[in-house]
């Protein structure tokens, strides 16, 4: 198999890495990839994502087979579609179905559109909420939406384009979405993850399923919205039982570096199938994953780019470190982007991938670099 990964962000590196590790595939490509792709496969660095016919030339040139689409933007401006038509596997949302996550339509203030995460403000200020409302009128929309509280949780749903029943829900994980320890601080695109979420029962996982999933999934079939991909749905389990905050129709970034390495199965052969309308079986959980990002100074405001890295060393039974929009310059990893790396601690269970976590999070050093304290806090042993 001829695969393209289709990004240049954590999440994308994620995928490129699950998909080097398989048997099947022979030739592996990233576009237009970072510093971090680049040390596993060949990057096109010209690639403009946005652009869907730039991504089929791409995947002509090359001969792809398959195609996964790892950041919203390309899947709303309809990449999916122009390889789907000219006859190539691509797994992702077709443009119709982006807008479950591209336009948010229901009552904290949200703007209406891709924001990166950062385009909410859930607050108890009304001086702060007219604020940020005044200033997201300047770029659209704003919507008005319920303030809920709990402790959040990603379900990951893998669908074939077909009725209620085809799907298929991956292992749960927990996001901190906040800037700061303790859940305070700006909205960022995610701070830290972790999986698999002990506290999830049976009860609550057959809610999840029935209450949302089941009909979401009918739902989006029954309005011409289905598609080969992965469904995000972002909820918050509040006293009144599980609620949707938001859709969104790919993997979550930092969640997908904490999935992928966890799941026990050859994941270019179960993308593949999912691509071609099939699901195969429940992949196993093996282990646990915490994930650690480490973000330039100043984000999710203004921040500075292009600072020299320091990387340690990688023992991959233990650890990884994927990259997000980093670059090369003269032979050294520089920064690129507001959150720069995913350090993903590796173990059996929550709290030794916690300590492997913070461990190389330590260690990734460059000017003002920063992260959170308390990702997986609860379940952390030496710490």
């Amino acid at each position: 198999m001829r695969a393209l990964v289709v990004g240049a962000g954590a999440r994308e590196n994620a995928l490129v890495w699950a998909l080097s590790r398989s048997p099947t595939v022979s030739h592996l490509y990233a576009g237009p990839g970072n510093a971090g792709t680049a040390q596993i496969t060949h990057n096109l660095p010209d690639l403009d994502p946005l652009d869907p016919q730039a991504v089929l030339a791409e995947c002509r040139k090359h001969a792809i087979d398959l195609a996964l689409i790892g950041p919203e933007a390309p899947l709303a401006a309809g990449a999916v579609d122009v390889l789907d038509a000219a006859g190539i596997a691509a797994f992702g949302a077709t443009r119709a179905a982006a807008r479950l996550e591209s336009s948010n339509g229901a009552w904290c203030v949200k703007r209406d559109g891709l924001a990166d995460g950062k385009g909410v403000l859930d607050s108890a200020d009304p001086d702060a909420l007219v604020a940020f409302a005044r200033d997201g009128l300047e770029a659209g929309p704003i919507l008005l939406e319920e303030h809920m509280s709990g402790p959040e949780l990603s379900a990951f749903v893998l669908l074939n384009g077909g009725a209620r029943e085809d799907y298929l829900l991956l292992p749960y994980c927990a996001d901190y979405k906040k800037q700061h320890e303790g859940e305070m601080g700006l909205n960022t695109g995610g701070m830290g993850s972790f999986t698999p979420v002990p506290w999830i029962t049976d009860d609550l996982d057959r809610r999840i399923r029935t209450w949302i999933i089941d009909p979401t999934v009918e739902g989006m079939a029954e309005q011409g919205l289905s598609y080969r991909g992965v469904l995000y749905i972002g909820l918050m389990v509040t006293d009144d039982g599980p609620k949707v905050i938001e859709y969104n129709v790919r993997f979550g970034d930092p969640e997908a570096q904490a999935l992928i390495p966890t799941l026990d199965t050859d994941l270019a052969t179960l993308f593949e199938a999912v691509a071609a309308g099939r699901l195969p079986a429940a992949p196993r959980q093996r282990g646990a994953a915490v994930v650690v990002v480490v973000a330039s100074g100043g984000y999710p405001a203004r921040y500075e780019t292009g600072f020299s890295v320091d990387l340690p060393a990688v023992d991959p039974e233990r650890g990884l470190i994927f990259h997000a929009g980093t670059r090369t310059r003269d032979g050294r990893v520089v920064t690129g982007g507001g959150r720069c790396f995913s350090s993903v601690g590796l173990g059996p269970d929550l709290a030794v991938a916690a300590d492997h976590a913070y461990e190389l999070a330590e260690r990734i050093r460059f000017h003002r670099g920063w992260y959170r304290r308390d990702i997986a806090a609860p379940y952390r042993s030496s710490r």
